[in-house]
């Protein structure tokens, strides 16, 4: 700004007469930085009063009061001007606050909720409060973020202020999040080991409790079996129901050795239920060592060797 007076000054003497600065006793502005036409009522030389009104005195980057007086606005001015200047009085500078309201607050931290397909209600448990930034400048964006990784319960949120790269202030938001979604679910008592066909489904709206419970599909569940007793009602995920096991503990099954010259097979008994490509312990019928194999197949097993 500094530059621009004194080039202003080569090609616009101003050798003219002396400008009166009165300054304001309090002063409030919207801006990063206080003219000196806002802080002071200007009289005098109209050509001086029209380059130097616009002239930044003083810097405001937060809502902390500045003191000016004489000295300040001639050095803010600068020495090429500041000797034609009669300055008077002293002033009290703020910028101007922004009040953003807690319920402003409360909906960005709502809006950083991930609904997922769900049904969701929110409620508010706990929040800081409205806060004070000042005012002018960029935008003001607001950015939420959990401060775990729950998606359901009560949550914690830091919501940060932010005008560009520059956080102006912090809020904390804790809001209780209950999350339905419909879902299958047993349509009767169910007994471990059972296996499911459709009568034995139906489809409710259900209140999820916790993170990472996945709806199946009704093809993802026609044909599977019970886990464990489940009684009616109950969702029917991953962890409850699971495809029948290709060999089930206690089933006699045909043991497979491959080698680069031949096959040779034997009868056995699995110690262990299994899915195909899982590994499992087997006992051999001809010696009752135990071996362990994969699950190639139902009722077959291929062994280590």
């Amino acid at each position: 700004m500094r530059h621009t007076l004194l080039l202003l000054m080569v090609f616009f003497p101003l050798a003219a007469g002396e400008v009166t600065v009165v300054l304001r006793p309090v002063v409030s502005v919207a801006n990063e930085r206080a003219t000196l036409g806002e802080v002071a009522e200007l009289s005098g030389d109209a050509a001086m009063i029209d380059v130097i009104r616009d002239l930044s005195v003083v810097e405001l980057p937060d809502l902390r009061e500045r003191k000016l007086e004489a000295p300040d606005i001639r050095q803010a001015i600068g020495h090429g001007v500041g000797t034609s200047l009669l300055v008077s009085g002293a002033t009290r500078v703020t910028r101007r606050g922004r009040t953003i309201t807690d319920a402003e607050i409360v909906q960005a931290a709502t809006a950083a909720v991930l609904a997922e397909g769900d049904e969701l209600v929110v409620s508010t448990l706990r929040s800081s409060g409205a806060l004070i930034i000042p005012d002018g400048g960029s935008a003001v964006t607001m950015i939420a973020q959990p401060l775990d990784q729950s998606r359901t319960g009560d949550i914690p949120f830091r919501v940060r202020l932010m005008r560009g790269e520059v956080e102006l202030a912090r809020a904390l938001v804790s809001l209780r999040v209950v999350r339905h979604r419909q879902m299958l679910v047993a349509a009767r008592m169910l007994r471990r080991g059972e296996r499911l066909g459709v009568g034995d489904i139906r489809t409710e709206r259900v209140a999820v409790n916790r993170a990472g419970t996945t709806a199946l599909t009704q093809d993802h569940i026609i044909g599977h079996e019970a886990r464990m007793d489940l009684a009616e009602g109950i969702p029917l995920t991953a962890a409850v129901i699971m495809l029948p096991p290709n060999v089930r503990a206690g089933q006699g099954i045909m043991m497979q050795v491959n080698t680069e010259r031949f096959q040779l097979t034997a009868k056995g008994q699995a110690l262990n239920d299994g899915h195909i490509g899982e590994v499992i312990h087997v006992r051999r019928e001809t010696d009752g060592r135990t071996v362990r194999g994969k699950i190639i197949a139902d009722g077959q097993v291929l062994l280590d060797h």
